[in-house]
């Protein structure tokens, strides 16, 4: 096969010895020869101090209604840099560089030309010239590479420079397979990983489809798959399509497209998925959560997480839930936690579809236990900030949905201008809307403490939409009386966790037992890249799988939550899984404390 060969054959350059050289801070990847970079702008970095060094801008295109130039870099860091990018025509009085919630600051030369802002870790962001969205800069920084794989049985990598996928432009992976796209490789194709186990896909280049409404990487029928880093540049049709799998982990993936019906990531009748690091910049929804669909899948969700990751959505949604299912079935989407996300664009005219945050149940469809935790809303040009609905939407809906229930947004801020009053709504009086909580929604530091102040229509159909300010709430560390361990759990301590230790287990017998008096309970813990998967049950029955795994150590980090419960006596279980998903290091979980809603 040519594609195996020309692997080969660039893996000397790739991966030689680095034993005998000092950690590198900063690794640059020139763009492959023919590649369109940009003709708006230059771009350096440096190390703090250290000499310049140039970087290739990509040109890519931006927002499905303009079609905008923008542009793209990419290179590696183990430490802060100095970014410096210059305007190749006009000037700027000033510069913003989302997301805010970062809080990096651009500084503008004299001249008005040249802006420089400092990072200090490797992130994604978006430097905006005069606040200009669509004639930006994505500067996409990843952490330093220790372990490039060598190609060989089962490993295929795509060294620096272009390559292009014969045949179909699809590489179709099989099981116990590493496909690794090196920093400064420009792989031109899709993959398509069906029927397949333990396939890992990851690497600093960017995947760029030839062909058109075809997912960019399709996981289908797998399991134990993950992603990780690769940037997907025009991606189509779902740049990350995950349907009928299960055990699938995206992390650190970057996503740029322009085209109709190119959304970011789509999981479909799919469990224990997790994304955690995400950049998607998106011309159609970023992140879509579905049961099954015309187009693939077979039967319910359950067990979603999207962490700590950027959306933007030029257009549609940037998260929409439930809306898609089997309408002769009665189809769950069901425990979809979305946490620590920035939001830095909506743009939806089409009134049947609407939310920068969705739940929208149809085609008998019931969607529950989905929560919003941390989620910080910047200001969007056209839309609604929330959409919670049982409804039938002719474009893609033969029946309502069934209903949604247990719908939690906990700390969601909003900044800037709103546009368009959001919704809350049943469909009759069988398919109704129940147990939504608004806690803590704020827009530019007001908290909205009832509909009107967070403008949003309480429709029929409804019951029990609460507006909240933070309850309070009695905390319990993980040594306290109350939290009954079986098994072989261990105190460690930790810098960052609550009163300084957190309580270790790995094996599939580990258990710890917590009964509570309130209405909410929630488990924190620690996520990094070498912890395992934990089996959490309430009142006796299994909630949810939570998978604690994060690209980067994250101390206090909500793994679960038993959402609003009737005010009694409750049991909540914790069983160590014993297992890990394929890019985690490690199988032990720590458990940092639990918080009880009285």
């Amino acid at each position: 096969m040519a594609i195996l060969s020309v692997a080969i054959a660039t893996v000397v350059f790739i991966g030689g010895s680095s034993a005998a050289r000092a950690p590198e801070r900063l690794v640059t990847y020139p763009a492959p020869v023919g590649q369109a970079l940009s003709p708006d702008y230059s771009v350096k970095v440096r190390t703090l101090g250290g000499p310049w060094r140039g970087l290739d801008a990509y040109w890519v295109l931006v927002d499905l209604k303009t079609h905008s130039s923008s542009a793209m870099v990419e290179f590696d860091a183990g430490g802060p840099v100095q970014v410096s990018i210059t305007k190749l025509h006009g000037t700027m009085s000033m510069a913003l560089v989302r997301p805010l919630s970062y809080g990096v600051r651009a500084s503008v030369g004299p001249s008005g030309k040249t802006a420089t802002f400092v990072l200090s870790r490797p992130m994604n962001v978006s430097f905006e010239p005069d606040g200009d969205r669509l004639h930006n800069v994505q500067v996409f920084v990843n952490p330093i590479e220790t372990d490039r794989p060598r190609a060989g049985r089962n490993v295929i990598v795509f060294g620096p420079g272009r390559h292009t996928i014969g045949g179909d432009h699809t590489l179709r992976v099989r099981s116990n397979t590493t496909v690794y796209i090196a920093g400064g490789a420009v792989v031109q194709g899709t993959l398509a990983i069906t029927n397949a186990r333990n396939v890992v896909v990851g690497g600093h280049g960017i995947l760029d489809p030839l062909l058109r409404f075809k997912p960019t990487i399709l996981v289908e029928h797998s399991a134990h798959v993950g992603i990780q880093d690769v940037t997907l540049r025009r991606a189509q049709n779902g740049g990350v399509n995950v349907t009928d799998s299960n055990d699938v982990v995206v992390a650190g993936v970057r996503e740029i497209n322009v085209d109709r019906f190119s959304d970011g990531l789509d999981i479909v009748s799919s469990s224990n998925v997790l994304a955690d690091g995400l950049f998607l910049r998106t011309s159609d929804d970023s992140v879509a959560v579905y049961a099954s669909t015309p187009w693939g899948g077979h039967g319910s969700t359950r067990d979603i997480a999207v962490r700590n990751s950027t959306l933007w959505a030029d257009a549609a949604h940037p998260i929409i839930v439930g809306a898609i299912g089997d309408p002769s079935g009665h189809e769950t989407v069901q425990h979809a936690d979305f946490q620590n996300l920035d939001i830095l664009e909506d743009k939806e005219s089409d009134p049947l579809y609407q939310g920068a945050l969705a739940v929208d149940a149809g085609n008998n469809v019931t969607a529950r236990a989905i929560r919003f935790e941390k989620v910080r809303i910047d200001h969007i040009t056209r839309g609604q900030i929330v959409n919670v609905r049982v409804f039938k939407n002719p474009y893609y809906n033969t029946q309502p949905g069934a209903g949604v229930a247990g719908v939690l947004f906990r700390n969601v801020s909003v900044r800037g201008q709103r546009q368009g009053q959001s919704v809350i709504s049943g469909y009759d009086a069988t398919r109704q809307v129940a147990n939504v909580t608004l806690e803590n929604l704020t827009y530019d530091g007001t908290t909205a403490l009832d509909p009107a102040a967070a403008d949003i229509a309480v429709g029929p159909y409804t019951d029990d939409v609460v507006f909240r300010a933070r309850p309070r709430t009695v905390t319990y560390d993980d040594s306290a009386s109350a939290l009954h361990y079986v098994g072989r759990w261990k105190v460690a301590a930790a810098a960052g966790a609550h009163r300084g230790s957190v309580r270790l287990a790995s094996g599939d017998d580990d258990r710890m037992d917590f009964v509570f008096t309130g209405s909410e309970a929630r488990v924190y813990g620690t996520t990094a890249p070498d912890r395992g998967q934990v089996d959490v049950y309430v009142d006796g029955s299994r909630s949810a799988t939570v998978d604690t795994y994060s690209t980067v150590r994250r101390m206090q980090q909500i793994w679960f939550d038993t959402g609003v419960l009737p005010v009694g006596r409750h049991t909540l279980e914790l069983r160590c899984r014993g297992t890990h998903n394929i890019l985690a290091g490690g199988a032990a979980i720590a458990l940092d404390k639990l918080v009880v809603v009285g």
